[in-house]
């Protein structure tokens, strides 16, 4: 059999077709390596707890006081009176706390309070204990200082009175003075503020308004009533422990 060009240019493209042509590599799929961003919010500021030592003027409210002088051998004398008191003042060493229950902006104090009220006729001292709710908005965040290295800040103030001394002068009375150094008695207020902090160290300025009711027991018999309303221009100092 004789093959020639022709036929054999043939039988080389029908060879051709009869092979299946290799397939080439599919592309693999790469792992999709996404970077997501994290999103994580600022810091909670830890809770704070400080101590403070606060002191400044009272403005003290005219008050009516109630006062009766009363002896075994005598016949009970009461007199009451609207009495213009000239000048206060107030001392304060407060221990408190911010951040309370993980809430930034929620605090809570503890204070004793030393107040006195001056007039000619009426002079009153006594020591109270407060608790105090209060709220901040902090100003000036920094990572140092997550917390803010100002804040504003006002609250109530629930008081009760464990001590005191009350003396009263009313030319009613056979005695030229009636003293009483049983005082009890309670009261509210509120307060508002401002705290500049650097480190663990803060400046307070502070304003508040308390109004307190007291009782006095004079010994041998008698005793004394009054309201002191005061208005306090403060100024302190706060040391944080952390």
């Amino acid at each position: 059999m004789v093959i020639n060009d022709k036929s054999l240019t043939w039988c080389i493209f029908l060879l051709s077709l009869s092979v299946s042509p290799v397939n080439a590599a599919e592309p693999q799929e790469q792992p999709e390596n996404v970077a997501m961003a994290e999103i994580s919010e600022p810091p909670t500021p830890p809770s704070e707890m400080y101590l403070a030592v606060i002191a400044g003027r009272a403005n003290v409210d005219d008050s009516n006081v109630t006062a009766t002088y009363d002896c075994i051998l005598c016949t009970p004398v009461t007199v009451s009176k609207n009495v213009e008191f000239e000048n206060g003042d107030t001392q304060i060493v407060r221990f408190g706390e911010w951040g309370v229950g993980g809430y930034e902006y929620a605090g809570i104090s503890a204070e004793l309070t030393r107040t006195g009220a001056h007039s000619g006729q009426v002079e009153a001292e006594y020591y109270a204990l407060s608790v105090m709710p209060a709220l901040r908005y902090p100003l000036f965040k920094t990572s140092s200082m997550p917390s803010g290295h100002v804040n504003l800040y006002m609250g109530l103030a629930l008081s009760w009175t464990i001590t005191g001394d009350i003396s009263v002068q009313f030319p009613e009375f056979p005695t030229s003075k009636m003293e009483s150094d049983d005082v009890s008695g309670n009261g509210t207020g509120v307060f508002a503020g401002v705290s500049a902090r650097y480190s663990n160290f803060a400046l307070l300025f502070e304003w508040r308004k308390m109004d307190m009711s007291l009782t006095g027991d004079v010994y041998l018999g008698g005793n004394v009533d009054l309201s002191v309303n005061t208005s306090q221009s403060l100024l302190g100092v706060a040391y944080y422990f952390r």
